[in-house]
């Protein structure tokens, strides 16, 4: 009876921490989920029938399911968790019995509305973090958030150890097309417990005492899109490399599906030990999600590897790409903790953030199979492949933490615009990875152009940023003027040599100096690179003109102009990478190449879009101290 029952808040909610049985509850409905939504995926490399893109629908069948059933699940509030974790446990039973019997090795209708009718317990998870944060203070949330990450680790190594169990089974019974439904029929199992011991051990619901901050006068705004954003992204990520990592250890590595599925199990029990771990630590998350974020992008750029390479040097991309890519994984489920703890701690709406964090997980579920198997489609099934898909994730998911921070490192984008221009060098120069050689007259074209943009340009503008200090001597405002207009008389340098190399290329190849005649993207190339280049020109003259009457403010558009100025070379650069005019012996360049220079495209059109407020100005020189203070139009 009701009133029998023993509370699940033994402090008055919302004051102090998560009573036992709730959080154990908590985890096991977190770990059903996770590991419903991924057993299926070592089984993908089995489906018969369909190419990599509907494989990917299989995967994405649950995430249909759990975004639609969200709205139902959001009607169970805190006061309402027993009721929603036995709909969940029911669903769970139901869903995976369905999928026992369906013929998804030949991937059916019936396949596909099996993981779709499982999807529908996945909203629970919204129930599962609503359970948490309703029941803990502000001051031990982080604590939680952790615990709730951990959680979703074990599920990560239970689905694909299940599965990889099951495989195994299957083979030593001679019944390997029974794989699926064992399966199916260990979930159901799964279910049918959870269901029993809720009914016995699960105590009912009584009111939560909500924190202030749930109430809607002092809500912040914006924090329902950070919900959703960031937690996309970071799904994205890990799943992301979950669809791509099974198929390229089982068939690249040649392990087989089973040493996959370990493998996997693997990565989920490494995150979750160092969630569990992180969980205690009471450090700063805006610190920490900055260092995660940084691990995480060194992960990735580990895990690029030369495809055709053979015998020691196979082995040795093949260990770089395990080594980053585990530093990757763990990195992107830390991230997850800290970005909560941000979004929950500016006075927010608890309900309706959480549900916008769970529709963001959901739809990666949906989007992210369709990524990482549509870019194996377009080029082949390899590390580097997935390492570009993922820098790509990565450049979006920066911004989103940024924003959320209102933090910007200065440092970082003239790193990354200095990296791409040194890349740009190599794959330009490197006939075996699709470069012209430096022979060719066009090699030097995309060389100076990026030179000019991305190496200083990008710089140029970020030297009177505070963390640009360590970039240049002095930290007055006449020490900056003059790195800045050396920056910038580099990048017009550049640019008019990098236009004088296209121009001599299309004259000795005989074709359009306007791009009449080509196909779309080129001609759209040309008519955007027209323009910039007396944009950049008129951008330098106004800047040198500036630089000589210091004393009057003039020119105040000088400033914004060149903002755009770059933001337009960021996207015209882009579309170049993506043309199919840089042939060699081996071809064009290969996706993973264009997905990495677009993602450091994406970063730094992103960061100098937002443009975060320095709050640390300059000081001025003491002889520009009665002078008007260093002004926005600069920067």
């Amino acid at each position: 009876m009701k009133g029998e029952a023993k509370p699940l808040l033994g402090n008055g909610g919302g004051g102090g921490d998560v009573p036992s049985v709730v959080l154990i509850f908590t985890c096991w409905v977190c770990t059903g989920i996770m590991a419903n939504f991924t057993v299926v995926m070592p089984l993908t490399i089995y489906f018969t029938g369909g190419n990599l893109l509907r494989v990917a629908g299989i995967v994405s069948a649950y995430a249909i399911g759990a975004i639609l059933s969200l709205f139902f699940w959001s009607t169970y509030n805190a006061h309402a968790i027993r009721p929603a974790y036995l709909t969940h446990a029911t669903v769970m039973f139901a869903g995976n019995l369905l999928f026992a019997f369906a013929d998804i090795g030949e991937l059916t209708w019936i396949s596909y509305v099996a993981r779709f009718v499982i999807g529908l317990e996945g909203g629970c998870m919204y129930n599962a973090n609503l359970a948490l944060v309703s029941r803990s203070s502000p001051s031990r949330r982080l604590k939680y958030l952790c615990y709730y990450q951990s959680f979703v680790g074990v599920g990560l190594v239970l689905g694909p150890a299940i599965s990889a169990f099951c495989v195994a089974f299957a083979t030593t019974m001679g019944s390997l097309g029974d794989r699926m439904m064992y399966v199916g029929l260990v979930m159901a199992f799964w279910g049918l417990t959870l269901l029993v011991c809720l009914l016995i051990f699960m105590p009912h619901d009584e009111p939560v005492k909500l924190l202030p901050a749930d109430t809607p006068e002092k809500t912040t705004a914006g924090s329902a899109f950070y919900a959703l954003a960031g937690n996309f992204w970071r799904i994205f990520q890990r799943l992301a490399w979950e669809v791509g990592a099974v198929l390229i250890l089982a068939e690249y590595f040649h392990w087989g599906g089973v040493a996959a599925g370990f493998a996997l199990s693997f990565f989920g029990a490494a995150q979750g030990v160092v969630q569990y771990a992180y969980s205690g630590s009471g450090r700063d998350p805006a610190t920490d999600l900055k260092l995660f974020d940084t691990l995480e992008l060194l992960g990735i750029c580990a895990m690029f590897s030369k495809t055709a390479a053979t015998g020691d040097w196979r082995v040795f991309f093949n260990v770089t790409f395990l080594m980053g890519a585990i530093v990757f994984y763990v990195s992107s489920c830390m991230t997850s903790a800290p970005f909560n703890a941000l979004v929950l701690g500016r006075h927010v709406d608890y309900e309706r953030t959480l549900l916008m964090s769970q529709y963001g997980i959901f739809l990666a579920f949906l989007c992210a199979p369709f990524a990482a198997r549509g870019a194996f489609l377009l080029d082949v099934a390899s590390p580097s492949t997935i390492a570009g898909v993922l820098l790509c994730g990565w450049a979006c998911q920066t911004l989103v933490n940024h924003s959320l921070l209102a933090d910007l490192d200065a440092r970082l984008c003239a790193g990354i615009g200095l990296a791409t221009a040194l890349l740009m060098v190599w794959l330009c120069f490197d006939r075996a990875v699709g470069g012209t050689g430096w022979t060719s007259v066009f090699t030097y074209h995309p060389i100076f152009m990026t030179w000019s943009f991305f190496g200083c340009m990008t710089p140029g503008q970020y030297v009177y940023k505070n963390k640009f200090l360590a970039f240049f001597d002095g930290d007055e405002r006449a020490d900056r003027r003059k790195s800045h207009a050396l920056w910038m008389a580099l990048a017009a340098l550049f640019a008019l040599v990098g236009y004088g190399c296209i121009f001599a290329a299309h004259y000795q190849n005989g074709e359009s100096q306007i791009g009449v005649g080509e196909e779309w993207s080129r001609t759209l190339h040309v008519a955007i690179g027209y323009p910039l280049l007396v944009w950049f020109c008129v951008q330098v003259t106004v800047g040198a003109i500036k630089a000589r009457t210091t004393s009057t403010p003039a020119f105040k558009w000088h400033g914004a102009s060149g903002k755009y100025l770059l933001l337009a070379g960021y996207v015209n650069s882009a579309l170049g990478f993506w043309l199919h005019m840089n042939y060699s012996r081996q071809g064009p360049w290969r996706l993973p190449t264009k997905l990495a220079l677009t993602a450091c495209s994406i970063a730094l059109f992103g960061f100098r879009a937002l443009d975060f407020d320095d709050d640390d100005a300059p000081p001025p020189s003491r002889q520009q101290e009665e002078e008007q203070p260093l002004r926005k139009d600069i920067l």
